[in-house]
This record gives structure tokens, C-alpha cells and sequence, in this order.
């Protein structure tokens, strides 16, 4: 078994928050083996590359690219694309963070339902205030079909780090972020959704 996920993280002055993001992927129970960790810095003007690094110290399936310009968010979500391994791609900003065994359950779901484009998933909101409310969309449909009818009968969730893909579908459909740009988010999923063949949507 190779890597199954690989996780992509832009970040742009993270050093406050990136840490507890890799805590929260490295919480999971999953092996190194399992999954990759692909940091891009975009030319953060803090300690963020600091604090990456001294954490790939007691990991090795954890990497830092660092960009040597600032092209946003959208390019550096490509730039990590570019160098994965993994069977599948998930996203998440440096000040986000995943539930405890957020991945195992993803990883059940996906490897269930065979040749998966496309999962959605939910997420919770965490308040200033550290009070947290779970999102959960309550979609027409848990089954699994083509992004055509996702949209019919569901909805276009709008950000990117809200779904994990299937790294060969982005491949092979050439499917990239804008760059340079705000609200890259849009385009993308609507160009993921469209072209799958095989979307579900989990409500774990």
C-alpha cells in the first residue's frame, strides 16, 4: 500500500496557528506510511518556515516548498498538487484544523465505494469565543453518482478544502486553481464537480 492521502497546506504567516494544524493531522491514528504532509510557503514574511521545519524534524513524510514569490492561495494549492503521491488530495489552510479520526473516517467512505472523484464532506465552525457548531448540510442524497446530478440534487459546496479528490482525476482533467486571484475557490469546485463521474457526499 502507497500513500493515500496527501495533505496540502498554502500557508502565508502561519507561525501562530500552523502548528496546531499539523497536530491535528498528525492526531488522526494514521501511519506515516499513510499519508504525506506538503506545506507551501508563500514567501511568509514571519517564523512560518521555522516552525514547519523544526516539526519535520520528528517526521518524514513531511515537506516544506517554499514559493519565491507570493502567488496566493490558488497557486500554491497547485504547486503541492504537482509533487503529491497520494491516491487522494485534501486541503487545509494553516489555520484550520481536522477533527479527531476526521481521516479514518474518510478513508472507510472512500475505499467502500471504489473509485471515488470526488467525497464532501461537513465541517464545524469554531468561534472566537472557542464555542463550536457543526455544519452539516443535509443533502437530498448520500449515494454515490455523477457530478451532474450532485448538483441537481444536492448543492456546489464552495470551498475547495471541503471535498477530498482522487489525485489521478485532477491529473488527467488538467483541473488547476486560478491563480493570482481571490475567491479561487469557486471556479475550481465547479470544475471538479462538473467533470466527476463518481461524487458522493458523507455526513460524517
Amino acid at each position: 500500500m502507497g500513500v493515500f492521502f496527501s495533505i496540502i497546506i498554502p500557508v502565508y504567516n502561519g507561525e501562530q496557528y500552523i502548528k496546531n494544524c499539523l497536530d491535528s493531522i498528525y492526531r488522526q491514528g494514521l501511519g506515516d506510511d499513510d499519508f504525506e504532509v506538503i506545506c507551501v510557503n508563500d514567501c511568509s514574511t514571519d517564523n512560518t518556515a521555522q516552525v514547519i521545519s523544526e516539526y519535520g524534524k520528528f517526521h518524514q513524510n513531511i515537506r516544506l516548498i517554499n514559493h519565491e514569490t507570493n502567488r496566493r492561495q490558488g497557486s500554491a494549492r497547485n504547486t503541492g498538487v504537482k509533487v503529491a503521491k497520494g491516491d487522494y488530495i485534501l486541503y487545509i489552510d494553516a489555520d484550520d484544523t481536522f477533527e479527531s479520526n476526521a481521516l479514518p473516517l474518510l478513508r472507510n467512505v472512500i475505499e467502500k465505494n471504489k473509485d471515488l472523484d470526488i467525497l464532501k464532506f461537513d465541517y464545524a465552525l469554531v468561534e472566537r469565543n472557542g464555542s463550536t457548531k457543526n455544519i452539516i448540510e443535509e443533502f437530498d442524497s448520500q449515494d454515490v453518482m455523477s457530478g451532474h446530478n450532485f448538483i441537481k440534487r444536492n448543492s456546489i459546496p464552495w470551498s475547495s478544502w471541503l471535498c477530498a479528490y482522487r489525485r489521478l482525476f485532477l491529473l488527467e482533467n488538467n483541473i488547476l486553481f486560478r491563480e493570482n486571484v481571490r475567491f479561487e475557490d469557486a471556479d475550481y469546485i465547479i470544475n471538479c464537480i462538473r467533470i466527476a463521474n463518481r461524487i458522493q457526499y458523507a455526513a460524517i
